[in-house]
């Protein structure tokens, strides 16, 4: 996950452990693939997927295997993959603090979607602007990220809006610390989904968490309990983050002083699955 996209919520507040060793699974399992395919287009798949694992762990690898994503790219007339690419090695610089270069293929994402014209590239290169700016220049900030959700708007992709939304609201919740506007991207969000998509838990927890700063704990337990609705609706209540919402809601009355429900759901969650 990108440096920034790491949105401290209500929610989730698990330490995974063996990460290293899942990232290598997932490399070992992304070059087989890569040996196996013959297709082209699931090559190119598979070489930006192990481009954004390398460069996560900082191993120069990611520049070889993204290169190669690029040209790929190239070959097949795909100017979003091989931004894609570029964001790999962005990544990369970003993770081993190298603003220079970091910078500059920014600059190469959004100069790659101008040439093209693609709007989900143009809406890529203006997200990592405003990223940038985030704790540098607060009005480039805020004009990227209206940018980027400009060109999202016009392609119609929820996932990359919410996420678009997600983080221009945490940048006013945590950075300007305007509460208002925060929560009005939060709120923008559960515009692009049903009532009980599952892609709603970004949104109330990024909510519920306003609400804890803010001390309001009738209103962090009623998002808190829109997500368990949305766990049992969704059939996803054998997940482990299931379990540590139901810690959260625990907490959330411990907080309201109903000992009955606070005792009820610490003991929901502390079930052996």
């Amino acid at each position: 996950m990108k440096k920034l996209v790491c949105l401290i919520l209500t929610l989730i507040s698990v330490c995974v452990f063996a990460q290293d060793i899942n990232d290598l699974k997932k490399i070992d399992s992304l070059e087989t693939v890569l040996n196996k395919t013959k297709s082209d287009t699931a090559r190119l798949s598979a070489l930006i997927k192990l481009g954004a694992q390398y460069a996560w762990i900082q191993d120069k690898k990611s520049f070889d295997i993204n290169e190669e994503a690029i040209a790929l790219a190239k070959t097949l007339n795909r100017p979003y993959q091989q931004a894609q690419a570029l964001s790999n090695i962005k990544d990369y610089y970003e993770f081993t603090n190298d603003t220079v270069n970091r910078k500059l293929y920014i600059e190469k994402i959004l100069n790659l979607g101008e040439e093209s014209g693609y709007k989900r590239t143009l809406g890529m290169g203006n997200y990592e602007k405003a990223v940038y700016f985030w704790e540098r220049s607060p009005e480039k900030a805020e004009y990227y990220f209206k940018k980027s959700i400009e060109y999202y708007s016009k392609t119609g992709e929820k996932n990359r809006l919410n996420a678009t939304y997600l983080q221009f609201g945490y940048y006013y919740q945590t950075t300007v610390h305007d509460y208002n506007k925060a929560m009005y991207y939060y709120r923008l969000i559960g515009s692009l989904y049903d009532k009980n998509d599952m892609d709603l838990v970004s949104a109330y927890s990024a909510m519920a968490a306003i609400y804890t700063s803010m001390k309001e704990y009738d209103k962090v337990l009623q998002y808190n309990l829109m997500i368990e609705d949305l766990y049992i609706l969704n059939k996803k209540t054998s997940s482990r983050y299931y379990d540590v919402l139901l810690n959260t809601i625990g907490s959330n009355y411990k907080e309201l002083k109903n000992n009955k429900k606070t005792l009820e759901y610490f003991t929901a969650s502390m079930r052996i699955v």
